[in-house]
């Protein structure tokens, strides 16, 4: 995936790249995002004041911390239930915001990594699958993402899928004992 840039005048996502709200070259169009910013930023009403973005990243964040102590005590449910509070807070960023996107890409990416591990400790691997996929797709070069992804379509005995998902990750960290030792595992069942 690309990445993105704001505007040197603030106002426009574009591709980092070549600096443009459509690019070709990098298969982007933000001129319909960029559209409802310029509409929603000049309505008063409905632009939120900077105070925002200083209590949504907090909240995040300890809704994150509260997720990972249940998680440490094998409490998958109630894990999966505040990693889905925080990834619901994300979203609620004003996305006209500078950097916005930025921010909760990051966010989402790591919410829904932790997530993932939570449905997959809980069994229940077609949700661990969702979000595995979706953390690859936020961030592709996230070694993380596909390990969630390949360990949910393993137990899914998605084998020939989650070797694909492994070596992925693999091209991204390659000294990752935990994805070399699933990877064995994948290829000793095909």
């Amino acid at each position: 995936m690309a990445s993105i840039i704001i505007s040197t005048d603030g106002d426009r996502v574009c591709c980092q790249s070549h600096q443009k709200e459509t690019c070709d070259v990098c298969d982007m169009d933000w001129s319909h995002h960029n559209d409802l910013a310029a509409t929603l930023k000049n309505t008063p009403e409905l632009t939120p004041t900077d105070n925002t973005q200083c209590t949504i990243t907090p909240q995040i964040a300890r809704l994150k911390e509260r997720g990972n102590k249940q998680f440490e005590t094998h409490h998958y449910a109630e894990s999966v239930q505040l990693y889905t509070q925080a990834i619901q807070l994300s979203f609620s960023r004003p996305l006209w915001q500078p950097f916005a996107f930025q921010v909760v890409r990051e966010e989402l990416t790591a919410l829904l990594s932790h997530r993932s591990a939570a449905y997959f400790a809980d069994q229940n691997y077609i949700a661990a699958y969702i979000d595995g996929e979706m953390v690859t797709r936020l961030k592709r070069d996230w070694s993380t993402g596909w390990l969630r992804k390949a360990k949910a379509l393993f137990a899914l005995q998605r084998t020939k899928e989650a070797e694909t998902a492994a070596s992925m990750g693999l091209r991204f960290a390659p000294k990752s004992d935990e994805l070399s030792t699933l990877l064995s595992d994948i290829q000793k069942t095909l």
